[in-house]
């Protein structure tokens, strides 16, 4: 089966242009893939998304391709969990550090947990595994970089219950270490409670 991902640049202008429209693969070692993410690195583009038997099968995993020499890199697999699929990754490229993916992982959407892991080499190798926030229903991370390396992500939890909007604070080297090692990294700190009621 012939799988498609088109690509879409825009350039940095007032009004938008589609500059170029191409495959990035077009045969894989998964039959399905989903939910691309595509950055812009020092080196070239690199794009990520997840692939596997179906959405939601156990063998989903997160895979990337990178741009080079004017031909997309053969897709290779950067996150897997041995028990549950993953989810809906998010490239982000800070001005000064590493990229960074995000990404989720669980048995469904109700019950997912935020990922995060890093690349130094733009996306050749990637190491840590940095747990944002073990609850499940975390969703829609963003981020930025901080001249000092602090990383702030920014991401919600339970949408439809919680309603919260929380922050992460940490450092490259919480997620080589995979865990929080930094004095003044913070997780799970509260910014925004929403109190509305949801129109029926």
């Amino acid at each position: 089966m012939k799988t498609l991902i088109a690509l879409f640049l825009v350039a940095p202008v007032l009004s938008f242009a589609v500059l170029k429209s191409e495959f990035i693969y077009e045969s894989a070692p998964f039959p399905s893939c989903h939910a691309s993410t595509i950055v812009e690195t020092k080196s070239g583009l690199v794009a990520a998304w997840f692939g596997g038997t179906r959405e939601g099968h156990k063998d989903v995993a997160i895979w990337l391709s990178r741009h080079e020499g004017g031909r997309w890199t053969p897709p290779v697999e950067v996150a897997r969990d041995a028990q549950h699929p993953c989810w809906n990754p998010v490239l982000f490229q800070p001005k000064n550090g590493s990229l960074m993916l995000f990404y989720k992982v669980g048995p469904n959407p109700r019950e997912w947990w935020g990922m995060l892991r890093t690349s130094n080499d733009d996306g050749k190798t990637w190491t840590g595994g940095l747990m944002l926030d073990e609850r499940a229903g975390v969703s829609y991370p963003d981020g930025v970089q901080a001249p000092d390396g602090t990383i702030y992500i920014i991401y919600d939890f339970e949408r439809t219950k919680a309603k919260q909007i929380l922050m992460a604070t940490f450092t490259e080297d919480d997620v080589a270490a995979g865990k929080i090692v930094s004095d003044r990294s913070r997780l799970r700190v509260p910014v925004n409670q929403a109190t509305g009621v949801r129109l029926k």
